[in-house]
């Protein structure tokens, strides 16, 4: 039996962080948005930098004799510190879960960072999804370099240059079997009541829910939409979105001879 400890959308904040990791658990996930996104353009690389030298390796260090960590960045995050997480596979101290495929207990956990199109600045993460541009942009759109730099874009040219959010899914590794197979995806599935903005505008992605409808995986972990907290099924799958608002929020559940019991989730949207 292994326990599993989830959540997202972290955003730098210290407290949640090491309440997060005093939580008990065999394995400890977060599934995108890792980093501060105070401050400008021209400051944030060097925040987003600091907090993870100064802030986030030492605590992997401090927590690698109690649980093994799985973490991906999100959209918010500067996709070129990536190269962090994969030096820190090497020296032990997480596993980096975009793109890979990690086992516990029989089940196949697989993660996925890219999100539809986002009124936001950040562009990195996001891709074509079946539904378009659907939200109207309030931001300049731009790209980070490796460096820290950045530079303005055609979003919808950027968007056309590159592989859509259905092809990417299926580009992803394939389990042995989806019905043990745990998908870590950023963003929540389209029309989901997990995916409702404030302006109860559902923003998810209908590639994401296609894929679930399809494959049917036993669980989908998310994220991305802070304000919409919740559980549901798509067919036989069921999909969490832990949420992160005013109080810390989290998912607990444990691994045992092919099952999997939910010990904290939030309620289950009808």
């Amino acid at each position: 039996m292994k326990r599993i400890v989830y959540c997202a959308d972290l955003h730098g904040d210290i407290e949640r962080y090491q309440a997060f990791f005093e939580i008990p658990g065999d394995y400890h996930i977060i599934g995108g948005d890792l980093l501060p996104k105070r401050g400008y353009f021209k400051t944030l690389y060097e925040i987003q930098r600091r907090f993870l030298v100064e802030f986030l390796k030492p605590l992997l260090e401090a927590q690698k004799k109690h649980t093994q960590t799985l973490l991906m960045l999100g959209n918010d995050d500067i996709e070129s510190f990536e190269d962090f997480l994969r030096d820190w596979k090497g020296e032990g101290l997480c596993y980096h879960l975009h793109n890979h495929l990690f086992e516990i207990e029989g089940f196949e956990l697989i993660g996925f960072k890219y999100i539809p199109p986002t009124p936001f600045s950040n562009k990195n993460f996001e891709r074509w999804d079946s539904r378009g541009i659907t939200q109207k942009q309030f931001a300049f759109p731009v790209l980070f370099q490796a460096d820290g730099s950045y530079s303005t874009i055609d979003f919808e040219s950027y968007l056309k240059s590159h592989p859509s959010l259905a092809e990417l899914l299926e580009q992803l590794p394939k389990p042995r079997d989806f019905s043990k197979a745990i998908y870590i995806m950023h963003s929540p599935p389209y029309n989901s009541g997990i995916d409702v903005t404030v302006k109860k505008e559902p923003v998810g992605s209908q590639d994401i829910r296609n894929f679930i409808t399809k494959y049917q995986p036993t669980l989908v972990l998310c994220g991305h939409i802070h304000e919409s907290p919740g559980t549901i099924k798509i067919g036989r799958t069921v999909c969490i979105n832990p949420g992160q608002l005013k109080e810390f929020a989290y998912t607990l559940f444990e691994l045992n001879n092919g099952s999997i019991e939910f010990l904290k989730i939030p309620p289950e949207i009808s």
